[in-house]
């Protein structure tokens, strides 16, 4: 099996053996092949995943939300100003995901005109349905920036007014640093993931952190307003929700009056499908308050590091 392992922790000490069994001292995690160290390292099925010690500040990042289905004619433009425009304004700070879900989202053989064999793909996902429910996604294309402006109906933004939400969400200061890690277990099909969240300013309040694995440049059919053809089968999907490794809206990480500097841990294990192009999967986690639904930092990296 594949191990990472990086270098700087001092306050444990212990041995990596050839079968990558790490000596105690050690605390159970659950019972999904997950243990911790500290709050340094997981051990998920058997990979030791590490966190060395870290004093940057956080550079404070944004989640976009796409929400869009493969029969919503008019969602193209919307993904294309995504990516072609937004994506290489912000770079780094702008962390994009599609979320496939509603009724434009749903396999179909009713289109007029049809093509035989298309529009046969389901995007759909268990956490997106419970996300589309859970914040009245009535129309596409539309999005959510960090989710701000919840549960005023505001939430959900035209394509058009993403760029002014962005900017506003990057004119504030980060208050926790969101660390990855992940590592493939290509004999089991799994991803191995690891997050270390810290808060980087005393805090109050219920946090809660959620983990996603999404897929991009995954190529099918779409719909397509003003394109010839209007149904196209090779559109570029990109960033596409393939699913959540803690439950559709995350699990609770702080709560309460929380000391600057506080550390928490968790590890996942996550079953990898073998239709997913695994080099181009990566992991987005994301801190929100579970008060306002706001998600205050979100990190990203590739699967496959």
């Amino acid at each position: 099996m594949k191990r990472i392992i990086l270098s700087g922790l001092v306050i444990l000490s212990f041995v990596v053996q050839s079968c990558d069994k790490v000596e105690a001292p050690y605390i159970e995690g659950n019972s999904q092949g997950v243990s911790y160290i500290g709050t340094e390292a997981a051990i998920i099925n058997g990979d030791t995943l590490m966190f060395d010690v870290d004093n940057t500040p956080p550079l404070k990042k944004v989640l976009l939300e796409d929400y869009t289905g493969h029969t919503c004619g008019n969602c193209p433009t919307a993904g294309i100003y995504l990516n072609q425009t937004l994506q290489p304004i912000y770079g780094e700070q702008l962390i994009p995901l599609s979320v496939h879900a509603g009724n434009f989202a749903q396999p179909t053989s009713s289109l007029p005109n049809q093509p035989s064999g298309s529009f046969q793909t389901d995007f759909r996902t268990t956490v997106g349905d419970a996300w589309n429910s859970k914040f009245s996604v009535s129309f596409n294309p539309c999005g959510m920036v960090n989710r701000v402006d919840y549960p005023t109906s505001q939430q959900l933004k035209l394509y058009q007014s993403w760029r002014s939400s962005i900017d506003a969400q990057l004119q504030m200061v980060p208050e926790f640093k969101v660390r990855l890690k992940s590592t493939f277990d290509a004999l089991n099909q799994e991803a191995h993931i690891a997050v270390q969240t810290q808060n980087v300013a005393a805090v109050a309040g219920d946090y809660k952190l959620q983990v996603v694995v999404a897929e991009d440049s995954v190529v099918d059919w779409q719909e397509w307003y003003g394109h010839t053809p209007e149904y196209e089968p090779n559109y570029l999907h990109r960033h596409v929700l393939r699913g959540t490794c803690n439950s559709n809206f995350g699990e609770l990480i702080y709560s309460g009056t929380i000391n600057t500097g506080t550390i928490a841990i968790r590890g996942y294990s996550f079953p990898m499908s073998s239709a997913w192009v695994t080099q181009n999967c990566r992991v987005i986690a994301f801190l929100y308050d579970a008060s306002t639904e706001e998600i205050l930092q979100v990190e990203e990296v590739q699967v496959m590091e």
